[in-house]
């Protein structure tokens, strides 16, 4: 079927755009449109979620780079806007449609699109599950088809040799018992084969994904900073909202009682820049002078890689450092520093010095 389309007749095309800033930990309809774009010019590998996290904090930082913009990480008004011009290129213009007939429309995913997305991922993750339930059954039941044909062996060794001691019939040796197969040991570990046991999260974080496999297990138990039983295979998504370690214990139980354990260490740390002042040496965010003296303003600064400096001072402003501070006036000066860190998080902070006559 072909639908003409009219120039008169034809309804404004309006280019999709991002209109909020967005940063690590973003979720909804404007990342997903983010991740569209990133996908688009190459610096984005993976499917678009909806989902701001490390794989398109990494893009964002490698497309802010190549455009020339501070690469923070943090989606704000001068990367929206070069972003929005992109997404705009791309969308058919009046002149166009009139020219040609036809335009091309951009392209957008409703919510609906999303979610069927998502659903396909999460059936394609219970379909492994499920293969690898698969597996484990029929291991199990191999060993006790095994152990089924030994018992039968057992039993006709047993008739023949009967037979012997009543001297009914002359049998035949019995063939030689096979060897029992070995019943392999449980195994548990987290995460894949070369996964840290030890990690560090930021707090705030939401959605870290706890993921572990087991073989030739029973059954499984959780301890520590979680309980209850747990299946052979399987991962959780867990929110941090406090700082502090938190230690996910697995025990499992193997086919012959056997128990193999493993841990997953996390340790919750808080990002926000921070800045330490000091005068002449000393820890303190003030100060009072009198007219005519000297003091030595130092700071010393976290999380964040630059600062900028506001009210009796500007500039940028590196990890640490010091300058001399000449009281020649009577008053008040405040000298401040906002930095960010790099999930596009601000925060400032204050030193205040007072001269007296």
């Amino acid at each position: 079927m072909f639908l003409a389309i009219s120039a008169m007749a034809l309804p404004a095309i309006t280019a999709a755009a991002i209109d909020t800033n967005l940063k690590y930990g973003a979720r909804g309809n404007e990342v997903f449109e983010l991740q569209e774009f990133l996908i688009s010019k190459g610096f984005l590998s993976s499917v678009a979620t909806g989902n701001f996290y490390s794989l398109t904090l990494k893009a964002v930082i490698a497309y802010q780079a190549s455009v020339g913009l501070p690469t923070t990480g943090f989606v704000g008004s001068m990367t929206r806007s070069a972003i929005n011009q992109g997404l705009a290129d791309g969308t058919s213009t009046q002149a166009e449609i009139t020219e040609t007939g036809t335009t091309t429309l951009p392209i957008t995913e409703s919510p609906i699109d999303l979610l069927k997305k998502q659903v396909a991922l999460l059936m394609q993750q219970i379909q492994v599950l499920q293969g690898q339930a698969t597996t484990q059954n029929q291991i199990l039941q191999n060993q006790q088809a095994q152990q089924a044909a030994q018992n039968q062996q057992a039993q006709q060794t047993q008739q023949q040799l009967g037979q012997i001691i009543t001297n009914t019939t002359p049998l035949v040796a019995p063939a030689p018992t096979p060897t029992p197969t070995p019943i392999q040991p449980p195994t548990v570990r987290f995460g894949h084969q070369n996964y840290s046991q030890n990690q560090n999260v930021a707090l705030g974080v939401h959605d870290f994904r706890i993921s572990w496999q087991s073989s030739y297990v029973q059954s499984c138990s959780a301890s520590g900073a979680w309980d209850g039983s747990k299946p052979a295979n399987g991962e959780v998504l867990v929110s941090f909202n406090q700082v502090g370690t938190f230690i996910y214990s697995l025990a499992c139980t193997g086919l012959t009682g056997e128990i193999a354990n493993a841990a997953l260490t996390i340790t919750v740390i808080d990002y926000t820049p921070k800045v330490t002042f000091s005068f002449n040496g000393h820890v303190a965010d003030n100060f009072s002078g009198t007219v005519g003296s000297t003091v030595r303003l130092s700071w010393e600064i976290r999380y964040s890689s630059t600062c900028t400096a506001s009210g009796d001072w500007s500039g940028e402003k590196a990890g640490g450092g010091s300058f001399d501070v000449a009281l020649n006036t009577q008053g008040t000066f405040s000298y401040t520093l906002t930095c960010t860190n790099l999930f596009g998080e601000k925060k400032s902070y204050t030193a205040l010095v007072t001269v007296t006559p």
